[in-house]
């Protein structure tokens, strides 16, 4: 192939197409999360699997910060928790626990503002803390 051909071959004057963004997956949200919850002073976080064999609508992160127990179920930004969730995030709630759904490390640093009022409760309208 001379130059000239290399200029006029289709194949080599196609601009290269940009992936689409993606947006972030909800498993790299939950990983940001659990690291900025372990870096608080007296907090511990884990990550809740469930299998197959397990049994369904745990929320996803499970901790504690000063002897409080806390529930974080992370979601992707514009979905909510399903109906399970819910029901799980409301149980927990009714034992005391601080709960509520999270996109992001903000809305779980909303939820965590509330860990000495055990008066509080979560009304699961929105994520974090909401109003």
């Amino acid at each position: 192939m001379t130059a000239l051909d290399a200029e006029f071959d289709p194949r080599a004057a196609a601009p290269r197409k940009r992936p689409a963004p993606r947006h972030e997956s909800e498993t790299s949200r939950t990983q940001k999360v659990l690291t900025w919850l372990n870096a608080q002073p007296e907090t511990f976080a884990r990550k809740v699997h469930t299998g197959p064999m397990g049994e369904g609508g745990h929320p996803d992160i499970d901790g504690c910060q000063r002897g409080r127990a806390f529930k974080i179920e992370m979601k992707k930004p514009g979905e909510r928790p399903t109906l399970r969730q819910m029901a799980r995030l409301r149980r927990w709630q009714q034992a005391g626990a601080l709960v509520g759904w999270a996109e992001s490390i903000e809305h779980a640093a909303q939820i965590l503002a509330h860990v000495d009022d055990l008066t509080w409760r979560n009304p699961l309208s929105g994520p974090g803390a909401s109003a």
